[in-house]
Parts: structure tokens; C-alpha cells; sequence
């Protein structure tokens, strides 16, 4: 027994000491693992630390560089203003070191407006082809300055004498303006009419489906003065359109072509313009005038330009009154018999000004009105302040719709242009250019367009007033686009 429990004794004592070794060995591997994932994360933690201040300093970096950018950009601007400012303030003090010059130099009671036609050096000036109009800085400054009291007036809706009161007897003078969503500009226009000397004229305000107030403001006008009349379309029909409906109301003896946004520059041009037209039976008279781009431009003066020079003293006689015709495309700057501005609408035809054209719109009239015309006279006076709009229809026309309305506008300047060689083959020149210019391709992309312009082709070829070098290169253009002759 004493043996058995010696040994039991003995071999729990040996489990022991494994059992201790064991736990030592195990203890030993704990602390070395604990070592081991202590020290990784140490060196975890030391290549974080580093890794965090290279972002840092990358973060620095581009912080610096873009508060560096926002300063430059800062002082750039600042740069750019100062030389504005400065170049403003400059040109402000020329122009009224020049203006003062002018004045002193000048006669008080010289009027730009009303220079005298029949001096003969004017005379022979314009049989030299040269203009007796100096379209210089002085003289435009000294245009504005006569002007703008008036301008200023009428823009601002001031009416510088009493309306007269209405008599039954027609009227010697008709206004016409085609109306589109012109609430800004309508009144001021109206104001810069009903101010003029000339009392004895009719406004005929064409409204073409406005959407905007302008139909409210034209009525308060039209109840304060009765002059004027009020034609509203049903729907919006486009400004072609719009101008022969009114031309075709007009009663008075001559026609003021106007657009709604247009200012006569004194008080006395209706007055003096239509004296000229109808003291000398002329067809059309044609003005001078002031093309700026924006209305405020004109106060600021040293952006005005004066639109054309044109020759004067000069009574023009077809072919030539038509060649002018191609080269002058509006109808702004002139009075027209009335009679004569409604034989060229009806010769025009109502299928084709109410569908048509939608671009140049004003060009084929004026090129009708002239084909029918005898007489012109081409006059001095500084008449009208035309304001050049760059979201007009004429500048942001879809550019297929414009090569559109390019042919049918060709077509017409052929159609009615008189058997001229020199016109006839002008058009022709100017059909060809037409198909060289981009888009063209696709405006003729329908079916009614290639017909049309199919049929103008024939015309041209056929025609016996277009030489045959002309006429080849029609065919070879046609070619190209698979036009049938």
C-alpha cells in the first residue's frame, strides 16, 4: 500500500512539474505574441503617423497653392477694373474736352439737322461719289448733344406738349410699327412721335399676338390720343406679315416705317422730311441715322456709329435705285408714298408675305417699294436713333430656317426685280453663295423647299438677262446637291 501511494505520490508530483513547465512555456509564448503584436503595433502606429503627415503636408500644399490662385485672381480683377475705370474716366474727359472745343468753335444756332441741301459744293461732292457728311467723332458727339434732351424726354414717357385734338380730315403722314412683346420699348417710341412739331399723322400699331403687356400699355395710349389705331392679329403671324397689314391700313399720304423700339432724335424730323418729300413729289426720301447697340450707349456716346453715309443731293433713276435697293436692306431711315408702299405689299401677295419669309423681311419690301419707285432722294438730316438688338430675329433665327428664308428672299428679289442684266445677274451671284454656305443642304431637305428652289433654278437658267458663265455654275452647284433641272 505504502509502495502504490509512493508512487501515486511520485507521478503527481512529475504531472506537476510538466504542468508548471508547460505553463511556463505557454506564458512565455503569450508574452512573446503580446511582444510581437505590441511592437506591430507600434510600427503600425509610427508608418500611419507618417503616412498622416505627408497628407498633411500634401493638404497644406494645395491649400497654399489655391489661396495663392484666389489672391492672384483677386488682384488680376482688381487690375482689370482700375484700367477700366481709368480708361472710362479718360475718355469721358476727352470727349468733353473735344465737346467744349466744338461748342466754342461752333455757332449757337447751327442746326445739325437742318443743313442746307442746295449748297453746290455739296453738289459736287456727291457727283464725285464722296459724302458731305463727316461721320466723325466731333460730329457725332455734336449730334448727341443736340438730340438727347429730346431722346431723354421721350424715353422717359414725357410728353413735351399737349396731344391735339383729333379732326376728321386725313391724315398727311402714317407711322407704322409692328408690335411683338415690346412692353419695355413701345411707349417710349409712341413718346418720340406724339413730341414731334408735325401734328397732322396717324400711328398704326400692329400688335402680333403679344404675350406680354404690351397690348395694356397700347391701349392707354391710344386712349389718351386718338390718333392712334390698334390692328390685332389673331395669331401670331411674324413681322412680314405684320408690316403689310399695317402698310395696307395707312391713310396718310406718306408712310414712316418704325420698329417698336425706334426713336426719332428731335422734334422737328417728321416736319422737315415730309416738306422735302412732298415740296419735290419724291417717292422715297431716305434719312440719316444713329445705330447703336444698346439704348443706354447712346447717353454714354462714344459707342454710337453712324449707320451709313449716304451721298446726297443726288436724285437716283432705275437701274440704279435697284442695285442701292440690294445694298441697303431695311426699311428704318426713310418715308415712303404711300400709295407706291402699298402697290409693292399687294404686288407682293398676301400668300407670300403671310408664309414666306421670316428673315430679311424688311429688305424685300424696301427692294419692291424701289423696283416700283421713280425717284428717291437721299437727305442729310440726322433723323432717327435705330437701336440694334442682338436677340432680334435677324441674329438668333435657327440656322436652317434662315437658309430657308434666304431662298424664298432671293427668289423675290427675282421674281420682281426689272429685266435689269445688272440686277438679274446680282441675284444669281448671290444664289450661288448661298449654296456654299453651311445648312444650305439641309433647307432643302424637304420636299416643298426643293420644289421651290428647283423651279427658281429654271427660272434663272432660262432667264435671257444672266450671262452663261453664270449659268454653268448654277448647273454645277445643282449637281452636287441632286437637283433636277
Amino acid at each position: 500500500m505504502n509502495k502504490d501511494n509512493k508512487n501515486k505520490q511520485s507521478e503527481r508530483i512529475i504531472i506537476n512539474i510538466t504542468d508548471r513547465q508547460k505553463l511556463k512555456k505557454s506564458n512565455v509564448t503569450k508574452r512573446k505574441n503580446r511582444i510581437i503584436k505590441s511592437s506591430e503595433k507600434f510600427l503600425v502606429n509610427i508608418s500611419n503617423r507618417k503616412t498622416i503627415k505627408k497628407s498633411n503636408k500634401i493638404k497644406k500644399k494645395k491649400l497654399i497653392k489655391k489661396i495663392s490662385l484666389c489672391i492672384l485672381f483677386l488682384l488680376l480683377n482688381i487690375f482689370v477694373l482700375s484700367f477700366f475705370t481709368l480708361k472710362i474716366i479718360y475718355s469721358k474727359t476727352i470727349l468733353g474736352i473735344k465737346l467744349n472745343k466744338n461748342i466754342e468753335n461752333k455757332n449757337k444756332n447751327i442746326n445739325l439737322f437742318n443743313k442746307n441741301n442746295n449748297n453746290p459744293e455739296n453738289t459736287n461732292n456727291s457727283q464725285k461719289g464722296n459724302s458731305n457728311i463727316i461721320d466723325s467723332n466731333e460730329l457725332m458727339i455734336e449730334v448727341a448733344k443736340l438730340a438727347q434732351d429730346f431722346v431723354d424726354k421721350s424715353s422717359k414717357g414725357i410728353l413735351i406738349s399737349s396731344i391735339p385734338s383729333i379732326s376728321n380730315t386725313i391724315p398727311k403722314v402714317s407711322v407704322v410699327i409692328p408690335l411683338y412683346n415690346c412692353k419695355k420699348t413701345i411707349k417710349r417710341a409712341i413718346r418720340s412721335i406724339q413730341n414731334q412739331n408735325f401734328a397732322d399723322f396717324e400711328i398704326i400699331l400692329v400688335n402680333d399676338f403679344s404675350k406680354d403687356e404690351t397690348i395694356n400699355i397700347i391701349n392707354t395710349l391710344k386712349n389718351e390720343d386718338l390718333r392712334i389705331t390698334i390692328i390685332n392679329n389673331k395669331k401670331n403671324m411674324g413681322i412680314l406679315y405684320t408690316r403689310c397689314i399695317g402698310a395696307l391700313a395707312a391713310k396718310g399720304k406718306y408712310i414712316f416705317p418704325l420698329d417698336n423700339d425706334d426713336l426719332f432724335l428731335v422734334n422737328d424730323t417728321i416736319d422737315i422730311i415730309y416738306n422735302e418729300i412732298n415740296n419735290n413729289n419724291y417717292d422715297t426720301l431716305y434719312f440719316k441715322g444713329i445705330s447703336i447697340s444698346h439704348f443706354h450707349d447712346f447717353f454714354r456716346l462714344k459707342n454710337m456709329k453712324v449707320f451709313r453715309s449716304y451721298p446726297t443731293d443726288t436724285i437716283l433713276h432705275q437701274p440704279e435705285l435697284g442695285d442701292y435697293a440690294l445694298t441697303r436692306m431695311v426699311l428704318w431711315g426713310q418715308c415712303i408714298k404711300t400709295e407706291l408702299y402699298q402697290r409693292a405689299v399687294n404686288a407682293y401677295g398676301e400668300e407670300r408675305y403671310s408664309k414666306y419669309v421670316t428673315f430679311y423681311e424688311d429688305g424685300i419690301i424696301h427692294f419692291i417699294i424701289n423696283q416700283f419707285a421713280t425717284t428717291s432722294k437721299l437727305f442729310t438730316k440726322y433723323g432717327i436713333l435705330h437701336i440694334d438688338r442682338p436677340w432680334s430675329a435677324a441674329k438668333s433665327v435657327n440656322p436652317i430656317i434662315k437658309r430657308t428664308s434666304e431662298i424664298y428672299y432671293i427668289e423675290s428679289l427675282f421674281e420682281f426685280s426689272k429685266n435689269v442684266t445688272y440686277i438679274k445677274e446680282k441675284v444669281a451671284t448671290q444664289l450661288i453663295q448661298l449654296m456654299n454656305k453651311q445648312y444650305f443642304d439641309r433647307s432643302i431637305n424637304n420636299i416643298n423647299n426643293k420644289k421651290y428652289f428647283e423651279a427658281l433654278i429654271k427660272k434663272m437658267i432660262s432667264s435671257q438677262f444672266i450671262n452663261d458663265t453664270i449659268k454653268e455654275s448654277l448647273k454645277k452647284k445643282c449637281s452636287k446637291f441632286n437637283i433636277n433641272i
